[in-house]
């Protein structure tokens, strides 16, 4: 909280403050923000009527300014922006005339790059400059890659999670698998284990593969955990583990 108990904005000492640039009652407002952390200077885009670049100073000494020309950028509107400190330079977005464009702060263009996104609304690069994030309305985000870097999805993180043994009457044992990872994992042909399980065979007594059953079994497709999402497997569901689980017991999850 600051002196006048107003909130703070972290790691500066300073003040969070309302911006008010070109304030009109028209949906042509404030579009994106960054921040030059040498220099406690933070860089805002107004959408259009008119366009602007503007340079926010922390220094409550220092009044906000143009930071470059606007209007001399080939752009229909402004939807995003980004500074780049390895480089000194801006990343803007314009969602309409669907470009981003890489520009000094004397406002000379030195690069440009046309998009495939329909509604283009954010940007970001990672700190080592080799990944950049496009943010698309409603939900979407597009990743581009150089440098060499990679763009593979990481791997799902299966985790095993919670697990009830001796439950109370009317309750069953259940085992809970959490996915951790950033993207979907499919769990067909997995095998929950108690202690009594191996990773090799999958005998019915200490064993459950998952999405493999008799005909009681309705699974339809691979069954997938998404990202941050769980599976819930109750030893009386149908398909499902029928071994008993107590306090000795560990339970293991195996991949073959």
């Amino acid at each position: 909280v600051g002196s006048s108990g107003g909130p703070m904005l972290a790691g500066t000492g300073q003040e969070m403050f309302e911006l008010h640039i070109d304030k009109d009652d028209t949906n042509n407002g404030i579009e994106g923000l960054t921040f030059d952390a040498e220099h406690s200077v933070m860089y805002a885009v107004k959408e259009k009527s008119p366009k602007r670049v503007v340079r926010l100073p922390l220094d409550a000494s220092e009044e906000p300014s143009d930071a470059l020309d606007a209007s001399k950028l080939d752009l229909k509107d402004l939807s995003g922006i980004h500074y780049s400190a390895a480089s000194d330079t801006l990343f803007i977005l314009s969602e309409e005339s669907k470009r981003l464009v890489q520009v000094k702060m004397d406002g000379t263009v030195v690069g440009e790059l046309d998009l495939d996104i329909k509604h283009a609304e954010g940007i970001a690069l990672d700190l080592e400059g080799s990944r950049m994030f496009i943010a698309g309305e409603p939900h979407e985000l597009h990743v581009f890659c150089y440098l060499n870097c990679s763009c593979s999805i990481p791997p799902p993180h299966l985790v095993i999670n919670e697990v009830l043994h001796s439950p109370l009457p009317g309750e069953e044992d259940f085992i809970e698998i959490l996915n951790l990872g950033s993207s979907s994992a499919d769990l067909t042909g997995l095998r929950l284990t108690d202690s009594g399980g191996q990773s090799g065979g999958c005998p019915a007594s200490d064993c459950f593969e998952i999405g493999v059953g008799g005909p009681q079994c309705s699974w339809e497709g691979a069954l997938v955990i998404p990202a941050g999402g769980y599976q819930v497997f109750s030893r009386r569901q149908a398909c499902s583990f029928t071994f008993g689980l107590s306090s000795q017991d560990s339970v293991n999850l195996y991949s073959g």
